[in-house]
């Protein structure tokens, strides 16, 4: 009886056991976000994590797909600082025939789990310019990300000096013996390892991201302010305005924003500013309307921008009436503006138009060559005759006006 009881114990002790692990592993699992790195690591690619991150539950995976030769250190910690701040587990995956090089190996190392299939690479993490403080800080982040995963050892440090001071790359095989990565086959078996159930969301670089990229190229950004601040200088050394100033304004301030000292919100700003700007003169001075025409483009383009960089969960449909709502009223104020004003330059009768063909008569003689009077619309005129001579008391009518003369005819 005794040792039915203690069996019947170790029974119900492993069935709770085997429950809770259940109950534990369906907890573990989860959904996953994956953002593709497969591209130069740059500012497009920050914008692109920062967007797939910024209404990330806690309790999903991300998973990097990386297949990139590197890029610049200061995105990769952007995107390292991004990850770790909102996401509670990062998970790198380097496919068969991929690669994860430089900036973007040093990224997968900050994840707190690498997966390598055959054929892939990790490493060349050597920075350039080489500069030894710049080498020490990679040296000892990557040593601190290292640490989340294994022991520092003699075998690790020579790793990470072989890593960033000789940019050597490793292969699958050898970073699997060091134990800084998990060998897998396909992205299926990582998902079966990290218990994920479920694909939340896939974000890839695109459009605005590959904008963003060019824009913050260091010699594309120095190039436009280069070209925006000269034709500045090109409008104020012109006389009258040219138009030239509306670009380079433009273009300087992109410039400056691609080379981080302008923030995204003041580039937004001076969109909409010039767009207004533009129909505001379109309106005061009517033309082509090629002018209020790239006003309008331009306040759709701030908009749009203004929307995009919104996070989804300020996307509600209060936003979106109170949008609604404002471009209505600025629309129909700007209408009843260009009324007024089109009323107010509504062209006005000249003297000539006014005294032309009006019926007068002679005070007295009036001569071709020598003047008279002539009573006409009120007043008295210095009249000329354009027939002979003119009686005094005669009827006229006026021909023509030049200056104060006027030039008359006689009426049957």
């Amino acid at each position: 009886m005794y040792f039915l009881r203690n069996r019947e114990i170790i029974m119900i002790i492993l069935l709770v056991f085997s429950v809770l692990t259940i109950i534990q592993s369906n907890q573990s699992s989860s959904e996953v976000v994956i953002i593709d790195i497969d591209r130069t690591i740059d500012h497009g690619l920050v914008h692109l994590v920062r967007k797939a991150t910024e209404s990330i539950d806690r309790n999903n995976t991300v998973l990097l797909r990386i297949n990139s030769y590197g890029g610049y250190l200061d995105s990769a910690d952007k995107i390292i600082d991004t990850l770790r701040e909102r996401a509670n587990y990062c998970i790198a995956w380097i496919d068969t025939g991929s690669k994860a090089v430089s900036a973007a190996a040093y990224i997968a190392l900050s994840c707190r789990r690498i997966y390598m299939a055959p054929g892939s690479v990790l490493g060349g993490i050597k920075p350039y310019p080489f500069e030894e403080k710049i080498v020490n800080y990679i040296e000892s982040r990557i040593r601190s990300f290292l640490a989340e995963k294994t022991n520092i050892s003699v075998e690790i440090e020579i790793f990470i000096k072989q890593l960033v001071r000789e940019g050597k790359s490793y292969t699958v095989d050898e970073l699997s013996e060091l134990g800084i990565v998990s060998k897998a086959s396909s992205i299926d078996e990582v998902f079966m390892k990290e218990n994920i159930v479920k694909v939340k969301s896939i974000h890839k670089a695109g459009l605005i991201e590959s904008i963003l990229s060019t824009l913050t190229n260091p010699l594309v950004s120095s190039l436009l302010v280069l070209i925006g601040g000269l034709l500045i200088i090109i409008e104020i050394l012109t006389t009258g305005f040219q138009g030239y100033a509306i670009p380079g304004i433009v273009m300087l301030v992109t410039g400056l924003y691609g080379l981080y000292l302008v923030p995204a919100d003041v580039v937004l700003l001076l969109i909409l500013l010039i767009g207004v700007s533009l129909i505001a003169f379109e309106i005061l001075t009517p033309g082509f309307g090629l002018i209020g025409l790239s006003g309008v483009i331009l306040l759709i383009i701030g908009i749009f921008i203004g929307l995009y960089n919104t996070p989804p969960e300020a996307r509600t449909t209060s936003l979106y009436i109170a949008l609604s709502s404002i471009i209505m009223i600025a629309s129909f104020m700007l209408f009843i503006m260009y009324k007024a004003i089109m009323i107010v330059k509504m062209k006005k009768p000249s003297i000539s138009d006014k005294i032309i063909n009006q019926i007068g008569y002679a005070k007295t003689d009036i001569f071709e060559t020598q003047p008279g009077v002539v009573y006409v619309m009120n007043e008295d005129w210095t009249a000329y005759s354009l027939k002979g001579l003119i009686k005094a008391g005669s009827k006229v009518k006026v021909v023509k006006i030049e200056g104060l003369k006027i030039y008359v005819e006689p009426v049957d």
